[in-house]
């Protein structure tokens, strides 16, 4: 989206909202679901495009009335119209703040347009699951399978295996063998046309663990993070599998006591984070690493000091890491604790919370 159109946005919304609080009779446009029956007929309310539609979802999520909106748009009286990609981040933006109900309604109506766009699809058999839609999600599913599958792309591959994981929490025993099939199968065909798409592996792994399929599911990650896949080409290549890892040191061995294995899979997790968009934590596998490091120490009764620092610093890592403090409180009992062990405490590394980037840009240039 273009920086400037949503900055001008954002301003007339502003603007708008003022002008509104200066009447409170009139104050409607931008509130909440509990409307006044006189504020939803105001005949004010007025949206030009989709893209308008989302810069107002996006800027005010709080505050915009996601109804009225979502029923503005799909009022054909109401000629609001946009490009397949507008509708995909207007819909990204429903479906962001679990809004799945108003995110089909939407998306049905955007595939009225473009019934084919795989983007929408996707986005749609989403909403379906999230809403419990199934009907409509698996005539949905039925209008992707006309494509070929040489055309899709991850999400549509995922969001139909999530669909159909999404639907075995409310199907009859009946049918459970039926959709559990179908899950299976789209995640098949998801690792053949997309082979090096880690998701693929860890959804497969996923639905092997809905069974308590433990080795099965053990060795599809393995296979993800360990082995060179093939291509469609025919060439081999080790793949990025940070999502594999977390699976496996979560789902696999956390329940074991293979500490080594544990430290090596949270490393490979944190040389697949290196990239642009990682797909999971980094400090969650240096948490995961640190622990399994301590549990090491405790099982050899604290002998070596030098391991001892080397957990510490794991911790310490992974406590700078820790934004939002999810897993923080374990961090300090588990630092204490092993710092101040009977036979090897370390009392010279205090644990303390470091930022990530220093404020001081001159600091940099010394």
């Amino acid at each position: 989206m273009d920086n400037d159109f949503l900055q001008q946005m954002k301003r007339q919304a502003f603007m708008s909202a003022l002008m509104r609080g200066a009447n409170s009779s009139s104050n409607d446009d931008l509130l909440s679901d509990n409307d006044s029956d006189k504020s939803q007929a105001d005949d004010s309310f007025f949206i030009a495009s989709v893209r308008e539609a989302e810069v107002r979802v996006d800027a005010m999520p709080l505050g915009v009335n996601l109804t009225r909106v979502a029923d503005y748009i799909v009022n054909p009286d109401n000629h609001v119209v946009g490009l397949p990609g507008e509708f995909h981040n207007l819909l990204s933006s429903y479906l962001g703040l679990r809004d799945y109900y108003h995110a089909l309604i939407i998306g049905e109506y955007a595939l009225s347009f473009f019934p084919y766009d795989i983007d929408l699809l996707a986005d749609s058999i989403q909403a379906a699951a999230g809403s419990a839609q199934y009907d409509k999600g698996g005539d949905l599913i039925q209008r992707a399978e006309k494509i070929n599958k040489q055309y899709w792309d991850w999400r549509l591959f995922l969001m139909i295996a999530d669909y159909y994981s999404s639907q075995l929490s409310s199907c009859s025993p009946e049918e459970f063998e039926s959709i559990y099939g179908k899950g299976l199968s789209i995640t098949e065909e998801y690792m053949k046309y997309l082979p090096w798409d880690d998701r693929a592996y860890n959804k497969m792994a996923e639905y092997y663990l809905i069974k308590n399929e433990r080795q099965k599911a053990r060795a599809i990650l393995e296979k993800a993070i360990y082995d060179d896949i093939e291509g469609l080409d025919g060439t081999r290549q080790h793949i990025v599998a940070p999502q594999c890892c977390l699976t496996m040191i979560d789902k696999i061995l956390s329940e074991t006591i293979e500490y080594d294995r544990i430290v090596e899979i949270a490393e490979k997790g944190i040389q697949y984070t290196a990239q642009e968009q990682p797909s999971a934590r980094m400090g969650y596998f240096k948490f995961r690493s640190a622990m399994a490091m301590d549990a090491l120490i405790t099982r050899d009764h604290y002998k070596n000091k030098q391991t001892i620092q080397e957990a510490l610093r794991e911790y310490q890592c992974a406590f700078d890491l820790n934004g939002d403090m999810a897993y923080g409180k374990t961090i300090q009992e588990r630092y204490a604790a092993l710092s101040q062990n009977s036979q090897n405490p370390v009392i010279d590394m205090p644990l303390i919370k470091r930022p990530l980037f220093s404020d001081n840009s001159q600091d940099s240039n010394k």
